[in-house]
């Protein structure tokens, strides 16, 4: 019989995946009288040698480079039909028979198939958006019309087989056969996911708007599927563990989060009502002029002060609580880790807080606002167990940083909406004592102009308790709150 096809396999380094791409292909190939064609390319392993104890025949590129072997098997087979495939690549069990059947088709000039990869298999299905491209791992041709177009550009590497199809639909169709499937590996995107997948995509892209690819040559990924198995792993995890601190800094940071525990952010009211707070207080002067101002306007506010801040300062302390003005417990300082601290630090920080703010004042504590609206499941607990709501915010005005009074109106103006619960501050986050508090001049100056524009807009400032009767906590499921506290009380008790 006649042979018909020659089956070409560039390969480079190939011992561990070339004997399992034999076992499929060498039995097609002896069922249809086809030629295996392995063309090591400069393998400084057991490539060849396995390749010839398989019974396949074996030759030689010197020139390093899968273009060179794809055009040296090119110009070595002398069959009507030549496809082509890779070392790492196992084809299907109709391959060979559907190859056959499909270019007996008039017109018909070559033809491709499925690709399926062994991992990471969501990237089996993007090769059905170019399906009619040849892929140098899955793809057959009639060798005169290979032969008419000049063979491969050796110009190109990377793209040597995209340039192939290309050339080749000037002279008629390329298929795509369902049954023509192959299974390859997958190591190039599991070793470098992100370089390799980027180099693709630009390649292509490239390829479309110059017709001709932007690089040259692949890098070298010859590892063990034991080490590929390995870093995939390790980057699984690695992306988990990137994703979980995400999710955790997301429940943790965020105001309207209350999936750590319960919280309150807003007043659930449309009669245009706001409340307006003040953080990280007591500073001095600072606090005494904004306390002047909401005195003059009749502005009702809760102050969330610093527990270091009451202690060096009860005299301003008590100058708010004279004047009218609610006091909140904002902690006994503004580090960023209270919320996962221990459970007999977090409590002796609220504990001593609320106990300085009573002692300076006579009121008796009933909010609490974490730190930087830091919260974890043991803070929350903590703060209920002492009888205190949790109450962060709904707009922040950022006046902890050094802006202008206008930025700061326009940014209160411009978020606030009936129920809002606004935060400024007449401290500075971070300070321990009213010594070395900034200025507050931006938010003092800002403070009136946002009193009456938010006037004018038709809203009424009330008291946080006003506001408060108006909503209930975010987190409604009161069971599910329970069981989380619970747990959580017994794991953070074990520290």
């Amino acid at each position: 019989m006649v042979q018909k096809i020659t089956v070409i396999i560039p390969a480079f380094n190939e011992e561990e995946l070339l004997p399992r791409c034999l076992a499929a292909l060498v039995p097609q190939a002896a069922a249809h009288n086809a030629t295996v064609l392995v063309v090591d390319n400069n393998s400084t392993d057991r490539t060849a040698e396995i390749a010839k104890a398989a019974g396949v025949r074996v030759i030689h590129e010197p020139k390093q480079g899968v273009v060179f072997a794809l055009q040296r098997g090119f110009q070595e087979a002398t069959t009507e039909l030549v496809a082509f495939s890779d070392a790492d690549t196992i084809i299907g069990p109709h391959w060979l028979a559907t190859i056959e059947k499909t270019l007996v088709t008039p017109g018909t000039v070559a033809v491709t198939g499925p690709v399926r990869f062994e991992r990471m298999r969501f990237l089996s299905s993007i090769r059905w958006f170019y399906r009619h491209q040849l892929l140098g791992s899955n793809m057959a041709l009639r060798r005169a019309d290979g032969v008419a177009v000049g063979g491969f550009n050796i110009n190109y590497n990377l793209a040597s087989d995209i340039a192939f199809g290309w050339a080749l639909k000037e002279r008629g169709r390329v298929a795509y056969a369902k049954d023509m499937s192959v299974t390859t590996s997958s190591r190039r995107f599991q070793a470098q996911p992100f370089q390799q997948a980027s180099r693709f995509v630009l390649n292509h892209i490239w390829m479309l708007l110059f017709h001709e690819p932007l690089f040259w040559h692949f890098s070298n990924i010859r590892r063990s599927a034991i080490e590929l198995n390995r870093q995939a792993t390790v980057r699984f995890w690695l992306w988990t563990i990137a994703f979980v601190l995400i999710v955790i800094g997301y429940l943790s940071w965020w105001p309207s989060s209350s999936a750590l525990g319960t919280i309150t952010v807003r007043g659930n009211t449309k009669n245009h009502e706001i409340a307006l707070t003040f953080d990280d207080g007591p500073n001095g002067e600072a606090t005494r002029t904004i306390v002047d101002t909401l005195t003059q306007k009749h502005v009702p506010a809760t102050f969330f002060v610093i527990g270091q801040n009451v202690k060096a300062d009860p005299a301003t302390t008590k100058y708010i609580a004279d004047h009218g003005f609610v006091i909140g417990n904002h902690s006994w300082d503004t580090s960023y880790d209270l919320a996962y601290d221990t459970p007999n630090a977090i409590a002796s920080f609220i504990t001593q807080t609320s106990d300085a703010i009573t002692s300076a004042t006579g009121q008796t504590v009933t909010y609490f606002r974490p730190p930087h609206g830091i919260r974890s499941p043991q803070l929350v607990y903590e703060a209920k167990k002492q009888s205190l709501r949790i109450v962060d915010w709904t707009v922040d005005g950022h006046d902890a940083i050094s802006i202008s009074s206008s930025t700061i109106i326009n940014r209160v103006v411009s978020h606030a909406r009936s129920g809002s619960i606004l935060m400024l501050r007449d401290g500075t986050p971070g300070a321990t004592t009213t010594a070395d508090v900034k200025s507050r001049q931006a938010t003092i100056q800002a403070l009136p102009t946002i009193i009456d524009q938010l006037r004018q807009r038709g809203y009424t400032f009330v008291p946080l308790s006003v506001l408060l009767q108006k909503t209930a906590p975010i987190d409604k499921d009161v069971t599910l709150s329970l069981l989380r506290r619970w747990f959580w009380s017994r794991i953070m008790s074990k520290r």
